[in-house]
């Protein structure tokens, strides 16, 4: 084997016991994630826009750095290179792979304005779900299953900070932009599905909106099932956007609390 393949081997290395929902490995992620979201909230209250700035270079850094980790071994096996169109980074829970580091880098305006609310909202929403329920991405190789944990903890981290640390405008108008945001890349991910599918030899199925496979949640399946394709499309974009402006309007509500 060559040198690559060596240390492809070696980052690939597996387990015959895949972690369980609510099992040692996950609880004690979810331990990690809570007492990290508290020292957010104790320690980055009201930082400078050059903290915010090098904070979020951190976070967008690492969860780039973990997915190319993740691009690599889903691509390499047994000693043969073909990428996994199947992983292709365009998942809902891959967006603050590109959209962390565009906001740390943009200047105050209401792009930024946009973004940071979406990752407080959407991302945060995205994050968590997959942190109390991650039956569908726990796997037999050890490194994934580090990589997604701290990817989806890092979604948290992220909205978390955004709020504790005053970078977070909370107008409606933000989260107004944050809804279209959400349906821009949705739009783009059917585009996706629908031009690439029968184009490589993968599922490829980004956002998970893709017609031409079943969904894996038995609710998303029921829907389906019973009621068609388009009643599932509306149902997830509503789901998603109701869950987020729930989360938006606690924090105004908090934000006035901390006001008093």
């Amino acid at each position: 084997m060559s040198f690559f393949d060596n240390v492809m081997y070696i980052l690939d290395f597996q387990t015959d016991n895949i972690p369980k929902p609510y099992g040692l490995y996950h609880m004690f992620c979810l331990i990690i994630t809570f007492i990290g979201s508290i020292i957010i909230i104790k320690r980055c209250k009201n930082q400078s826009e050059a903290q915010k700035k090098h904070v979020l270079l951190l976070l967008g850094s690492i969860i780039i750095l973990l997915e190319i980790y993740k691009q690599l071994v889903c691509s390499h096996t047994l000693g043969i290179w073909k990428y996994n169109w199947g992983i292709f980074p365009f998942q809902f829970c891959s967006t603050p792979l590109f959209l962390i580091i565009i906001a740390a880098l943009l200047k105050d305006n209401k792009l930024r304005d946009c973004i940071y609310m979406f990752l407080t909202t959407y991302g945060f929403i995205a994050g968590l779900v997959v942190l109390v329920n991650p039956s569908d991405v726990f796997v037999n190789t050890i490194g994934l299953n580090l990589q997604t944990m701290i990817h989806h903890s890092i979604m948290v981290f992220t909205a978390i900070y955004l709020f504790s640390s005053g970078s977070l405008k909370l107008k409606y108008s933000s989260m107004n932009q944050a809804v279209a945001l959400f349906l821009l890349l949705v739009t783009t991910a059917l585009i996706l599905n629908f031009s690439i599918h029968g184009q490589v030899d993968t599922d490829f199925n980004m956002f998970f909106l893709s017609p031409y496979y079943a969904p894996t949640s038995f609710i998303a399946l029921f829907i389906v099932n019973n009621f068609g394709y388009l009643s599932y499309l509306i149902s997830y974009i509503i789901l998603f956007s109701v869950a987020s402006y729930l989360v938006f309007l606690i924090l105004l509500k908090i934000n006035k609390y901390k006001i008093k």
